[in-house]
């Protein structure tokens, strides 16, 4: 089996009364890519920016190679290996019935070993 890159477990974020990300779970193995996809509004940015110190998270772990980080700022999630960039296009999906926007945020995650 591959080693996990990156757990994060029970993640979730408040903005006062408003529960942005919810109990969001997941595993991500060396060599894996993933894409968070969702309708606007289910957290997909606000969990990227927690992972990289934009937002603290409300509750919840994040575990980067076996070892708990809480990134308070980009410079900290920079020193372990995580930064992200936010790209500003908007890609419009049109699906019968259903029309949604996706703005591109990409997060590199870097174990130090290219």
């Amino acid at each position: 089996m591959s080693e996990v890159l990156l757990k994060a477990e029970n993640i979730n974020k408040y903005f006062g009364i408003t529960h942005a990300v919810k109990d969001m779970s997941l595993e991500l193995f060396k060599g894996e890519i993933h894409g968070l996809i969702g309708e606007n509004g289910s957290g997909k940015s606000t969990f990227s920016s927690m992972l990289c110190g934009i937002y603290t998270i409300s509750s919840g772990t994040f575990n980067l190679l076996g070892k708990e980080i809480k990134p308070k700022s980009q410079v900290e999630a920079n020193k372990e290996g995580i930064s992200i960039l936010l790209i500003g296009i908007t890609l419009w999906i049109i699906v019968p019935n259903h029309t949604t926007r996706a703005r591109d945020t990409a997060v590199a995650i870097s174990t130090g070993r290219f």
